[in-house]
């Protein structure tokens, strides 16, 4: 198991000799301007850096500071857990159908920041937008994630909260009304939103699903109890579209590009899928239940056994309640759209969620 040790500072981490060393080819210059990206959402600050002016050498920095970023703050980041999976060499054992795309870390600020050194990959990420992505994208995808689960399958250890890697409690919190509340004065759009859509809870659901959700939203514990005997294996934790790309190979299948790993931890796999079903349900090309027959398809292929109906189920049903409590919120402000069309689109989205809710609940 490979590790790393973070560069002292982000200017170390630039000079020309470093770069060279890391990317394996000769670097005279080296050009630094900052730019922002639309999937950035949190209050990261990104850095643009070209090797001897070369684009095809192009590479990014992300900033993360726990001062300047909301969801660190909703997570109890303090140390910069993406910077952490590259220290612990959680990419270099990813498997090969993932591209981390993490070169190099240093640290980076006085008030504990981190910055991560990345090679640019924005030609192959998903465009930004509302299109569906097509089936085969989508199949590529479920197939990286399955190959990630079991890569890890029974590795839980190697996102261990002991570690510094984020708690499934965490997880499970940072979408909370506590978060928009905390963050009611800053300047981020995000928590606003969080704390408008959880206040539309008792409007748009019936009082057997706000008794469920209302006391887990406050304190996720009972759910992550109830999770803890089906722990396997190491989740992402943001399948995001935005977070996401295909590099294809010439004679080679093809990578996933998985950005973001602020969020990696030892769970279920159901904690990944449910993030991507309730996160990307505008833009998939297939059913909800197409994408969970699909990714479990591709996870007992990766593990070349079939997996037992009842743990699948228990641990499907309790994931889906949690990726309720981590994206309820958006699903509640689009039922509540002035739009007719879209209100109603999205009360039928609302009330698929709601029915997994009920099944998770009756398994706490």
């Amino acid at each position: 198991m490979p590790s790393h040790t973070l560069y002292p500072s982000l200017e170390a981490l630039l000079q020309p000799a470093t770069l060279a060393a890391l990317t394996g080819s000769p670097v005279e210059a080296v050009t630094v301007e900052p730019f922002k990206t639309i999937d950035s959402l949190s209050g990261s600050r990104f850095l643009r850096v070209l090797l001897d002016g070369d684009p095809a050498r192009a590479h990014v920095v992300k900033r993360i500071a726990h001062d300047r970023d909301w969801l660190m703050r909703a997570t109890g980041d303090r140390i910069g857990r993406s910077a952490l999976a590259w220290e612990t060499g959680l990419y270099d054992d990813t498997p090969p159908e993932i591209d981390a795309v993490v070169v190099a870390c240093s640290n980076d600020d006085a008030g504990g920041g981190r910055a991560l050194l990345m090679r640019d990959i924005a030609p192959h990420l998903v465009p930004a937008g509302d299109a569906p992505i097509s089936v085969a994208e989508n199949d590529i995808f479920l197939g990286a994630m399955a190959a990630l689960h079991a890569t890890f399958w029974n590795q839980s250890a190697r996102a261990a909260a002991e570690l510094g890697f984020i708690t499934p409690e965490q997880v499970y919190h940072a979408f909370s009304p506590e978060t928009g509340r905390r963050e009611a004065e800053g300047e981020d759009a995000i928590p606003k939103a969080i704390a408008a859509g959880w206040e539309l809870l008792p409007e748009l659901v019936g009082a057997d699903v706000r008794s469920i959700v209302e006391p887990l939203l406050e304190d996720p514990r009972p759910l992550t109890t109830a999770l803890a005997p089906y722990r396997v294996t190491v989740v992402h934790s943001d399948w995001k579209l935005g977070n996401l790309g295909i590099i294809r190979h010439t004679g080679a299948p093809p990578q996933v590009v998985l950005l973001d790993w602020d969020r990696v931890c030892a769970g279920q796999p159901g904690l990944d899928l449910g993030w991507y079903l309730a996160v990307n349900s505008a833009r998939l090309p297939v059913s909800k239940e197409a994408v969970i027959t699909g990714y479990r398809a591709h996870l007992e292929a990766r593990l070349a056994q079939p997996l037992d109906d009842a743990w699948w189920q228990a641990q499907l049903e309790l994931s889906l309640l949690g990726a309720f409590l981590q994206l309820g919120w958006p699903k509640l402000l689009g039922a509540a759209s002035p739009d007719p069309s879209t209100a109603a689109r999205e009360r039928a989205e609302l009330d698929w969620w709601t029915s997994w809710v009920l099944a998770g609940a009756a398994r706490l």
